[in-house]
């Protein structure tokens, strides 16, 4: 069991190694250089300013545009202008995101604008919900554009391996 979970670590390893190397042939989402060194200088700035774990950086980044834009009703402009943003600010690389991604993000917008409708906003209760919204809505769209595929299969050799050594007692009594 454990040979097949480290299998699986590896050649998830060896899958992302191959689709970063590979040039990519689709029809692909291209940037302004200009533009992008003067918002990644912005968005160093502030990850400087506003600490974060590393991989937590461009879902919050994901946050802060999504909840500037969130007002906008066309889903797919909306994800047109977040990937934009998104290589602008060197959280994803120019001239290698696939335009399809537009269109996957602009359906994972309509999902949520359904839910964000149902919020009035006008309580403390709506702004918590909302918030949480947020969170998850980012996090679906960070998972989406970059599935963390390597650390959930080593999450899962570390839980097979674990659950193979690890002799589980119950204190409870009949």
């Amino acid at each position: 069991m454990e040979q097949k979970a480290l299998q699986h670590v590896l050649a998830s390893a060896a899958q992302m190694r191959r689709d970063e190397v590979e040039p990519n042939t689709e029809d692909v989402v291209s940037v302004s250089e200009t533009v992008s060194v003067a918002v990644s200088i912005y968005e160093t700035v502030r990850n400087t300013l506003e600490y974060d774990e590393e991989h937590l950086l461009r879902r919050n980044a994901t946050r802060r545009i999504l909840k500037r834009r969130l007002g906008e009703s066309d889903s797919k402009q909306l994800a047109t202008k977040l990937i934009r943003e998104l290589i602008w600010s060197k959280y994803l690389p120019n001239h290698k995101t696939p335009n399809d991604t537009v269109q996957l993000v602009a359906d994972v917008f309509d999902k949520y604008k359904i839910l964000f409708a149902g919020l009035d906003g006008n309580n403390k209760e709506d702004h918590a919900q909302y918030d949480w919204l947020l969170d998850v809505f980012s996090t679906e769209i960070e998972y989406l554009i970059s599935p963390p595929c390597i650390d959930e299969a080593l999450a899962s050799y570390a839980y097979q391996v674990l659950r193979t050594r690890t002799k589980w007692q119950s204190k409870m009594v009949a």
